[in-house]
Formats: C-alpha cells, structure tokens, sequence
C-alpha cells in the first residue's frame, strides 16, 4: 500500500474509530488517542493490509482491543493521573460507579453465555456502535436477520440479567 493509498484510508476510517472509541471509553480525548495508536500500529502492517479483506474491519479490531486495554488499565487502578482527580468526588459518586461496575460485569457475563453469533452482533451494534445494515453487509446477513438476532439476544438478556438480581428493588 503507497502512502497516498493509506493517508486516503486512514481520512477514511478515522472518525469511524474516534466515534466508536469515544463510545466505549466515555472520553474524546483518549479516543483521539486510540485512532491515533490504531493508524500507527497499521502504518506499521501497512506492506501486509492487502492481504486482509478489509482494512476498515481490521482498524475496528484494533481500536476495540486497544479500548480494552484501555478499560482493564482503570479497573485495575493503572488510571493515569489526568484521569486520577476525577475519581476523587463525593462518595454517592464512588457508589454510583461501584454499582455500575457491577451492574456491567453481570451483563457481559449474561452476554458470554449467548450463542456467539448474538454475542458478536451485539457488540458490533452497542459497543462499536455498528448501524443493523453496516453489520448485516460485515457478516454477509440481511438487514432482517440482524434484527430478529439482536431482538432474541436483548430479550434473553434481559431475562437473564433480572433473574440474576433477586435482591434489587
């Protein structure tokens, strides 16, 4: 891949990974961060992207494990020190991101245990933000099937995640 041909690519899929990265981390800035590791680490594959049937499909794989990273960084205390003076507020705040933390380990666990076609059109569609069309022309399905996956998926979700919480009001 020539320069041009990836600099063309890269305006291209960039704000596509901003956008979705902003999503999952909840912060622009460490969203421009990731596009910005994400286009480094495929300038560095870019003799080797040919041989990928979609750069933009890789970009996204990328990006997502680097959000991942990301986020086992903040949980596991490794929060870098702009992030640090956030975290130290009024204790409901503490509360409220305890419970949500809790709240979010249930539903990834409740969403590991679905089929993997379910587990993986949801997380195209809620955690990268894919439209039922963009995810029905990556996995070669119609537009249909997509949604009646992710209407089955959410229901059983749903179902799961209220028996696994007998004691909330």
């Amino acid at each position: 891949m020539t320069r041009i041909e990836f600099q063309n690519m890269a305006m291209q899929i960039r704000p596509v990974i901003v956008r979705r990265a902003a999503k999952l981390l909840e912060d622009n800035d460490e969203a421009e961060d990731v596009a910005q590791d994400t286009l480094l680490k495929m300038w560095s594959m870019r003799d080797s992207l040919d041989a990928y049937v979609s750069a933009e499909s890789l970009a996204m794989v990328i990006s997502r494990n680097r959000c991942i990273d990301i986020i086992r960084l903040r949980r596991n205390g490794k929060i870098p020190v702009n992030e640090a003076d956030h975290l130290i507020s009024e204790d409901n705040e503490a509360d409220r991101r305890v419970i949500a933390s809790d709240y979010s380990e249930s539903v990834n666990s409740i969403l590991s245990s679905l089929p993997e076609s379910q587990q993986v059109i949801m997380r195209m569609r809620h955690f990268e933000g894919m439209e039922n069309a963009e995810i029905a022309s990556l996995i070669g399905s119609s537009e249909s099937s997509v949604r009646t996956s992710l209407s089955r998926a959410r229901k059983r979700i749903k179902e799961m995640f209220i028996n696994s919480r007998p004691y909330d009001d």
